[in-house]
This record gives C-alpha cells, sequence and structure tokens, in this order.
C-alpha cells in the first residue's frame, strides 16, 4: 500500500436506523422533514439535506449552484449518498452535495451554538456520515456535517478552464446555507464553529484564511492539518500530460482535455481519480479567489477575517503512522539505505525547501547523526519525523502567525499523545502514542465500543473532557 493512500484509510461507523418520528421545520427552500437520532430522544435529526443542486453535466468541474426551492416537504431521514471514491462503504453518487443537522432537544432557550464538521481523507475518500459527531449535540450544540466532492471530480485543475477546489466551493456554499437557515433549526448565526480533521482540518484552515469567508462562521478547530503546510499546495503534481494520458482523452490542450473529461462516465473518471490519487495529484490550488497567494505569507497579507477567528488546532504525537509500508518495513528489515531513501521520498512533496540541508538537519535531529541498529527504533524515528514535517510544525508556525495577526481572535493549540487503546489506522502494537485520527474516537464518544471493554476510567475521563472542551470552545463568545 503507498504512503499517500495509507493516510486515507478511514474507520467507518454504521448507524442503526431508529425508529422513525418526524419532526418538521422551515427553511428558505421549503419545508424539512426529520426523525429521532441514533442517541435517542434528545436529539432530532435531519438527514441528506441538499444545499447544492447535483453537479453533474454541464455543472460538472464547476463551482456549486444553490440548490432551487421544493414545494413539497423533504424527507430527510436517510442519509444521502457519498461522493465518489475508491471503496466507497456506502451508496455513492456524484449527485452527494447534501449536508446533516442534529439539533438538541432540551428546555434550554435561546439560539444554540453550531458545530460544523468537515470531514477527512486526503480530499479523496471520506463523507459526512462517517465518523459524524452527533454525540457532540448532547452537550447542548447544533452538530452539522457535509458532503463535499472528491478526487477528480473536486480537485481538477487545469489552468484557466478549470481553477479546482470545487470541494472548496462546496464546503464554502455549505457554510452559505448554514448561516442563511440554521435559525430554523434554533441554532445561533453568530455562533457557528468550522472544524475537521486531517484534510478537513486543511480545508477549515484555508477558509479561515479566504477573503471569501467573512462573516460566515466565528470559530475554527483544526485537527491534524492546517493549510500551510508545504505539499497541500504542490503546483508541480498538475501535470497536464498525465492527466491525459490517465483519462485516455489524449489531448494535452486544456479546452479539448476539460471537455473530453466532461463527457467521461463518472465511472471512467472515478478510475482515473484513483490511479492518478497515488501520486498527490488531487489538493487544493492557488486559485487567486477563494486561495490567494502563498498561504504562509507575510501575516501584513492576512485578510481581516482570519485576524477575528478565535483558533483552536493541534497534532498527534502518532500522525506519522498514516505510512503504513514503514511499519511494515519494521519487521522485514529498514537498512540505512532505505531509511535515506525514506527520508527522501517524505521531502519530495516540500518543493519550496532546501531539501539537502533539510535532510542534514533531520537526520541530525532525530537520529544523533548514527543509525540505530535496531529496526523498530529506525521506523520509530521515522514515524515521529513524518508527523512533525506534515502535521506539528505547519500546526506551530500557523499558531504563531494566527497569534501575532494583531486582531481580535484568540489562538488554542494542542498536542494528543495519550497512548490510546484504539487505533484507526495499522499501527504497530510497540508505538506508543496517539495515532493519525484516534482523537476523534474520543470527540465522538467512542472510546467504550471500539476498545472491547478495556476503555480504562482515564480513557472515560478524556473523552469527557476533549468533548466538553470543543463544546465549551464552541459555545463561548
Amino acid at each position: 500500500m503507498s504512503l499517500f493512500y495509507a493516510c486515507l484509510l478511514y474507520f467507518v461507523l454504521l448507524h442503526a436506523e431508529p425508529t422513525l418520528a418526524q419532526t418538521t421545520v422551515t427553511v428558505k427552500q421549503g419545508d424539512i422533514n426529520g426523525k429521532i437520532s441514533i442517541l435517542g430522544p434528545n436529539v432530532t435529526s435531519y438527514l441528506g439535506i441538499p444545499y447544492a443542486e447535483p453537479p453533474l453535466g454541464n455543472l460538472r468541474f464547476k463551482k456549486p449552484v444553490p440548490k432551487a426551492a421544493w414545494s413539497s416537504p423533504l424527507n430527510a431521514t436517510e442519509y444521502g449518498p457519498i461522493c465518489l471514491q475508491r471503496n466507497a462503504t456506502f451508496p455513492s453518487s456524484e449527485d452527494c452535495l447534501t449536508l446533516n443537522v442534529h439539533v438538541p432537544q432540551n428546555n434550554n432557550t435561546g439560539p444554540k451554538a453550531v458545530m460544523v464538521w468537515v470531514h477527512g481523507g486526503g480530499f479523496v475518500v471520506g463523507s459526512a456520515r462517517v465518523l459524524d459527531p452527533v454525540v457532540l449535540a448532547l452537550e447542548d450544540v447544533i452538530v452539522v456535517s457535509i458532503n463535499y466532492r472528491l478526487g477528480i471530480f473536486g480537485f481538477l485543475a487545469v489552468g484557466d478552464v478549470a481553477k479546482g477546489n470545487y470541494g472548496l466551493w462546496d464546503q464554502h456554499l455549505a457554510f452559505r446555507w448554514i448561516k442563511e437557515n440554521i435559525a430554523a433549526f434554533e441554532g445561533d448565526p453568530n455562533r457557528i464553529t468550522i472544524f475537521g480533521e486531517s484534510a478537513g482540518s486543511m480545508s477549515v484552515s484555508f477558509h479561515a484564511m479566504s477573503p471569501m469567508s467573512d462573516e460566515l462562521f466565528h470559530r475554527v478547530i483544526s485537527q491534524s492539518g492546517v493549510g500551510s503546510q508545504d505539499f497541500v499546495l504542490l503546483q508541480s503534481s498538475k501535470n497536464i500530460a498525465l492527466l491525459s494520458e490517465t483519462s485516455k482523452c489524449n489531448s494535452t490542450d486544456s479546452v479539448s482535455l476539460v471537455s473530453c473529461l466532461k463527457n467521461k462516465s463518472e465511472q471512467d473518471l472515478l478510475e482515473a481519480s484513483n490511479i492518478l490519487a497515488e501520486t498527490l495529484f488531487w489538493i487544493p490550488n492557488m486559485d487567486n479567489e477563494l486561495i490567494t497567494g502563498y498561504v504562509e505569507s507575510s501575516i501584513n497579507f492576512l485578510p481581516d477575517q482570519y485576524r477575528k477567528l478565535d483558533f483552536l488546532m493541534g497534532s498527534n504525537s502518532l500522525d506519522g503512522n498514516f505510512d503504513t509500508q514503514a511499519l511494515a518495513k519494521a519487521e522485514d528489515g529498514f537498512t540505512e539505505s532505505d531509511f535515506s531513501k525514506a527520508v527522501d521520498n517524505l521531502l519530495h512533496a516540500f518543493v519550496r525547501l532546501d531539501r539537502d540541508v533539510i535532510k542534514a538537519a533531520l537526520l541530525q535531529e532525530y537520529t544523533a547523526g548514527v543509525l540505530n541498529p535496531d529496526n523498530r527504533t529506525r521506523v520509530k524515528q521515522l514515524v515521529e519525523m513524518e508527523g512533525d514535517l506534515f502535521f506539528t510544525v505547519p500546526t506551530h508556525l500557523n499558531a504563531l502567525k494566527h497569534d501575532t495577526a494583531n486582531g481580535t481572535g484568540s489562538t488554542f493549540v494542542y498536542y494528543f499523545s495519550i497512548n490510546t487503546c484504539f487505533k484507526v489506522l495499522p499501527t504497530a502494537s510497540w508505538l506508543d502514542g496517539a495515532g493519525h485520527v484516534d482523537e476523534l474516537i474520543y470527540i465522538n464518544g467512542m472510546i467504550s465500543s471500539v476498545c472491547n471493554g478495556s476503555a480504562t476510567p482515564a480513557d472515560l475521563a478524556l473523552q469527557t473532557a476533549m468533548i466538553t472542551y470543543w463544546t465549551n470552545f464552541a459555545k463561548s463568545g
């Protein structure tokens, strides 16, 4: 399995369907019928609400179009299809731009704070129903989860013909829909927190810095990922010749290539998308509209929106465990040459750095200049290096940038290092710490179920503390 695809593995929680009990709200597009959620009568869920017109036909590879009004009540009692992706675990479709709203039912009066979840998955897998953080609604916040286009459907960038970032524009339109309609669910449009993990975390960071986001949300939580990660805006990956060959369009003319891709079947496009995903092809692109300039540029160029936001961000101690290839090497043999090549491959994505200088510094920092004779130690060093380079260091640099932005927003940073009783991604038992995605089993209240009774009192206390902290952050202000 490739380094890239290892980071796309995702833990899937299948929700049992509860007994139907409808309730109705009215939004700008019309009436919506919801039902009692999986948590029981304390939460009402409105599932599969379309916020955009289906991105089909002429709307493929374009910004999403707001959903038109509907005449009959919308039956929002089932999750909608997830967006097209490799090895989909739920029904999938190109027509997937929906969101889910989970509303607490209690006697507390006044508009409720809102938390909007943006899922991760390397911009090529994942969905709003995978690890949908419904449990947070029990803390008296409204929880919204959104689907957005993935892979080639969401991130095709070919010159000025297709500027990319359609998946980010989907998120942007969903935020606008929430801002305009959340009051109908008794939500407070002036207390909206967007939060995400991994690719979802990078996404919310982009929106925080985007001049297009003014007043759409008020707080941001980034979990293992920020927009200033060097590899995210990797321009050299947009290779038209490779795209032409893989898609069998056989044209390097931008207009002809995009026209050919628009006329491909969704399955043909998905096949090409999956192949190119192995080379970090489907990532956000500087379109000079939603993403402008270099995100790591001087704070003097940061938009006012970024300065005003309260920002909580952090990383996990074993975020580098997305590299399952390295873990396999621990048992099969990991020579000095293997280690050196792994570092070279790791730095290949960091095109804006002097890689030779950085490599020498990394080897000195993580190995003290001496290759440890133990395979497992070498692998642990590589995992720590990857986690720091891809997640921890960019997070701290982004925190410093936000903290010195001379605005009204507050900056908070966490580092999650507990040796979790369950690892979402495949991880060697001898690697102690919190792996990539692992914090979600705490925030989603899943410790008891996934740890098969092995969750300790400390695990349960940490779960409660994290849920309380996340929701209090959203409710503050």
